[in-house]
């Protein structure tokens, strides 16, 4: 299997409209990410909550059909922004610790280091957890940015050369628009 489809939207179910959901909802997610992610922090805790509900039931469930997934990461998600709204600081904290862990263990994945993947889950998610609390506004733009640039380059049918291009390209948006934002 080619690294770049291993990641949480790998799939062994036979229902094609499950994939395809949670495909277009995984692109959607990336493109809101990319754009508003820092305007909409909610956004940005509830897509940590969808993408780590979804890499939860695949790890833990094991293979499961692709609605049991998608409802793992659809109440993640949910519990996600509902918790932004209320504890922001708390609920960015966590998000940024996701969303960094989840960058760093691609990563280690991408480059072939799946042994040290946890623990690039755990150093990045400590990282980025730090990041975002202590610098709120710049850290959520430059985490949404690269969180949105992962999750397009990742739905995308594309890998190597062309698939980090299209990263590199999405996350340059990405953070050209969120920090006009901020003007």
């Amino acid at each position: 299997m080619p690294v770049h489809e291993r990641h949480y939207l790998d799939s062994t179910s036979a229902a094609p409209y499950a994939r395809t959901i949670m495909t277009a909802s995984t692109l959607l997610i990336g493109i809101v990410l990319l754009l508003f992610g820092r305007s909409l922090f909610w956004i940005f805790v509830g897509a940590a909550g969808f993408v780590a509900g979804v890499s939860f039931a695949r790890t833990v469930l094991g293979p499961q059909a692709d609605g049991i997934v998608l409802v793992a990461g659809i109440v993640a998600g949910i519990v996600g922004a509902v918790l932004s709204v209320l504890l922001e600081r708390v609920a960015v904290g966590i998000a940024g610790f996701l969303f960094g862990g989840y960058l760093l263990a691609t990563l280690a994945l991408a480059l072939g280091y799946p042994d040290v993947a946890w623990i690039a889950w755990l150093g990045g998610g400590a990282l980025a957890a730090l990041l975002v609390v202590a610098l709120l506004d710049p850290a959520l733009i430059v985490l949404s940015s690269l969180a949105g640039a992962t999750l397009v380059a990742q739905v995308l049918p594309v890998g190597g050369a062309v698939g980090a291009l299209i990263f590199a390209g999405a996350l340059v948006i990405g953070l050209a628009v969120q920090f006009a934002q901020l003007r």
